[in-house]
């Protein structure tokens, strides 16, 4: 079976050190990942599965860069807790409930020095891929993708959220390496959809969308400079709920976006509540007519024939 091509050749060797046994060593266990990243939990679909009740599903990620091995800490505890992320050294450990985990690139091994933490803004490079972000056909902004990895889901260490019950705590990464755009499922609960198709790791052609449920994700730009995205002027006059384009401090702070789609799910909603609500009345009130108009009727007849 033919492997698909990703970013990069290297793969991954991690190597899990079960819990302390009583008066013993830890026992320890590798597994070779034939990809150039790793979601490790107790999800029963990741690459490195933790067999343990204290573990969340998705408790980290890993991604091999051209400078090493950056890892994600997906398991906040609450929106107080800063995520933990960084260059993961070959002799580092890290602790996830019971276990040691370890992991280094193998094939090709990467010799670049460490740069830009690249989920830090201004880790990427212009061009930047401009996405537009919309929740039931209604278009709610742009985001300018400033960082090589952005992880799009609802709450930390999510850095485009989206309030929405469709899309998972963490759902996806996408990663820009200066040319592609690579989106990538963190084993979301609704999963991560290319147009129709969903997927566990693609690319995004200029023009194409990412689904998340009720919002999607488009990519509709690339923009060479610093300056607030502007979305082509044939596409804003062509959409229905246009928006100006938000200020460089909106566009990137995540948190602005979490109101806006909550508002207008919230909006479409209760419009639809609405529409309902007029409708039950509407037949309440029809069948209430029609039932004194036969009434009527049925009395008349009925007095007709009396004596």
């Amino acid at each position: 079976m033919m492997l698909p091509e990703y970013w990069c050749r290297q793969k991954l060797l991690v190597v899990v050190e079960g819990p302390q046994e009583v008066n013993g060593p830890r026992r320890a266990s590798q597994t070779r990942v034939e990809k150039p990243f790793a979601r490790i939990g107790s999800h029963e679909s990741s690459e490195v599965v933790l067999s343990d009740p204290s573990v969340s599903g998705r408790s980290l990620y890993l991604h091999v860069l051209p400078q090493g091995v950056y890892c994600v800490d997906l398991a906040c505890d609450g929106p107080t807790e800063k995520p933990q992320h960084g260059w993961l050294e070959p002799d580092q450990s890290l602790v996830i409930g019971p276990y040691l985990i370890s992991a280094r690139a193998i094939d090709d091994m990467p010799t670049d020095a460490q740069g830009k933490d690249p989920l830090q803004r201004g880790s990427a490079s212009p061009p930047y891929p401009i996405m537009k972000i919309s929740a039931r056909k209604h278009e709610l902004g742009y985001r300018r993708l400033v960082r090589r990895l952005t992880i799009v889901g609802r709450q930390r260490p999510s850095t485009i959220r989206l309030t929405s019950r469709s899309v998972s705590a963490v759902h996806c990464v996408l990663y820009w390496d200066a040319s592609t755009l690579w989106a990538i499922d963190l084993l979301s609960g609704n999963g991560t959809r290319l147009e129709e198709d969903s997927i566990e790791a693609a690319t995004l052609p200029l023009g194409s969308s990412l689904k998340f449920g009720r919002v999607t994700l488009s990519y509709v730009h690339l923009q060479e400079d610093r300056s607030p995205p502007q979305e082509p002027r044939q596409e804003l006059a062509a959409s229905a709920a246009e928006d100006d384009p938000p200020s460089v401090s909106q566009e990137e702070n995540a948190d602005d976006l979490m109101h806006r789609v909550l508002d207008q799910l919230i909006h479409v909603d209760s419009g639809n509540r609405k529409r309902r609500q007029v409708m039950w009345l509407f037949l309440a009130a029809l069948a209430i007519g029609v039932t004194l108009i036969g009434g009527a009727i049925l009395w008349t007849q009925i007095a007709a024939v009396l004596p």
